[in-house]
């Protein structure tokens, strides 16, 4: 149930950046592509996993203390690694916060 749930969340985000890209134009056509071709394939993808995550059959469910966590450690540590590298970016600026982030 939890994977249809982010399934859903996923194509929900997928649809609204297509949406929002719509309307990057730039002012002259300085290359073939433009800037909205990046998030429309972005956003094309993550459609496509996260219908893959709604329609696939059900997986049967693990037992034990790793099923009934929410979010397992190395997520929460990942989360917290990238919130304090974007918040250390600008003080400590760029190569120091970057092997921080990296070690």
């Amino acid at each position: 149930m939890r994977d249809r749930i982010l399934g859903l969340v996923v194509v929900i985000v997928a649809v609204t950046m297509a949406w929002n890209a719509r309307g990057m134009v730039p002012p002259f056509a300085y290359e073939p592509v433009g800037p909205r071709a990046f998030p429309w394939l972005l956003s094309a993808l993550l459609v496509l996993f996260g219908l893959w995550l709604i329609v696939r059959p059900a997986q049967p469910s693990a037992t034990g203390e790793a099923a009934t966590r929410i979010l397992p450690l190395p997520v929460l540590t990942a989360f917290g690694t990238v919130v304090a590298y974007g918040l250390l970016f600008q003080m400590l600026g760029f190569p120091i916060a970057t092997v921080g982030l990296g070690w």
